[in-house]
């Protein structure tokens, strides 16, 4: 990336500088998924890691938020990072969750308690599965061995999941201690139920910043302020990152997935990195492509508001911010600070 050892400058702004190397060199906003909001961080801008210290929650698996999109981001020249970006949800409920190594009458306890009304039959947004899958599935961080091909062995069964989750909300236990991964300490909800930093609070947003692969959670510096009173534009801070269940392939950018197709990620040849791959039609008819069949919409609303390379050009190239305003996308820029 660059990095020449400079022992003139702080921390912080060594901390700031490789942020925004990586950025530029890597070409995704990922890194700001290492971030993490607490009370007593004051000495740097809340969009830069502190590497100075451990972090408090187990780090987000990567999904797809954002597509293959690459990053929009650099900095403003007064500190902040202006980033592209998807609203999608403000977080309504917050409830904590369990740490490492409870006992699972705890654990069951603690599901049952805070399991959204009618998770048992309840719709949940156009999902098929309904409330259920949707809970399971935020349980689980979206990490079924179905996610992968070939299945990924050291992650659990999409159905006997389910039918597990099914089985603890209906029925008792024997208490047996266990070891449980969630230092994501926060489920919020608003529409989406989903996994957020322990600092969440209600009243924060969930957008998909261009080229991060999960979604982050952010706050208005001046939240608790009159924002029509306040000069210049709003300035967020980095909470951290989230998973929320119908958000982790590229809905924010592109919708939902036609019905009958799926994402999995390809991992099948050890050679080549891991991508993604849609699974089209039902049952033994179902076949894989590399091609999102979303793409085509945006790529014919880009053509025909003649934005920028839109035809023979790669994902990332028709994934910008102009090309997705113009398939109707809001996507803003966020000045996080």
């Amino acid at each position: 990336m660059g990095l020449t050892p400079n022992y003139d400058l702080t921390t912080s702004q060594v901390y700031q500088d490789t942020v925004l190397r990586y950025i530029q060199q890597s070409k995704n906003t990922n890194i700001l998924a290492s971030c993490e909001s607490i009370a007593a961080r004051k000495t740097m801008p809340t969009w830069v890691p502190d590497w100075s210290r451990k972090r408090i929650a187990n780090t987000m698996p990567m999904h797809l938020a954002s597509s293959t999109s690459e990053a929009h981001a650099g900095p403003t020249g007064n500190g902040a990072l202006k980033a592209s970006g998807v609203y999608c949800a403000t977080v309504a409920e917050v409830t904590e969750l369990f740490g490492d190594f409870v006992p699972v009458l705890q654990v069951i306890a603690t599901v049952r308690q805070i399991a959204p009304a009618n998770v048992l039959s309840g719709p949940y947004m156009d999902h098929a599965g309904g409330l259920l899958e949707a809970y399971c599935a935020t349980l689980a961080w979206g990490l079924f061995d179905s996610l992968y091909n070939p299945p990924m062995e050291s992650y659990p069964d999409h159905d006997v999941s389910i039918e597990s989750l099914k089985l603890v909300l209906e029925q008792q236990e024997d208490s047996k201690r266990t070891s449980s991964s969630y230092d994501y300490s926060t489920l919020v909800y608003e529409g989406y139920i989903g996994l957020g930093p322990k600092y969440t609070k209600p009243g924060d947003k969930v957008y998909v910043v261009l080229g991060c692969d999960v979604p982050l959670v952010i706050r208005d510096r001046h939240s608790g302020g009159d924002r029509a009173t306040l000069p210049g534009e709003p300035e967020f801070e980095v909470v951290g990152d989230s998973y929320v269940h119908g958000l982790m392939s590229g809905e924010a950018l592109l919708g939902p997935l036609p019905n009958e197709c799926k994402m999995v990620m390809d991992s099948d040849d050890p050679e080549q990195p891991t991508r993604p791959m849609f699974v089209m039609g039902p049952g033994t008819g179902a076949f894989e492509t590399a091609h999102d069949p979303r793409l085509e919409k945006l790529r014919a609303a880009a053509t025909s508001a003649a934005c920028e390379k839109t035809q023979g050009g790669s994902v990332e190239e028709l994934l910008t911010p102009e090309n997705l305003r113009a398939a109707g996308v809001n996507v803003v820029d966020l000045n996080l600070v």
